[in-house]
């Protein structure tokens, strides 16, 4: 049984991801919340307890921007890890808000994630 203070919401998106260790690296969120979210990463894998930062591409109009959250891998399994978000602010809330607002989404096909106001 799952205790997670926070809904997910599924998503198929590419982020990218900065680690210390391995540089960036290229992953697919498949869900986020509030707290975090989980992701895929073909290679390198991700050792539990290391810091990333994951950023993500906003598209807003014609503008392209970029927001970035640092977080936690709290579990990794193989290619699957999960990340737990840290030290946010306003501006993080907001973009996660915006984010992970279910009302505009269609039931047929969810937004695009990344094509959110920020």
């Amino acid at each position: 049984m799952e205790h997670r203070w926070n809904a997910r919401k599924q998503v198929d998106t590419k982020v990218v991801l900065h680690s210390q260790r391995h540089g960036l690296i290229q992953a697919t969120a498949c869900d986020v919340s509030y707290g975090g979210m989980c992701l895929e990463t073909k290679w390198p894998t991700l050792s539990q307890d290391c810091m990333v930062r994951v950023i993500f591409t906003v598209r807003h109009d014609m503008a392209v921007s970029f927001k970035s959250i640092d977080a936690l891998v709290v579990h990794a399994n193989g290619p699957r890890c999960g990340l737990m978000f840290s030290d946010y602010d306003r501006d993080v809330t907001t973009f996660l808000d915006t984010l992970l607002d279910t009302k505009s989404m269609s039931k047929d096909q969810p937004p695009d994630p990344l094509t959110v106001s920020a």
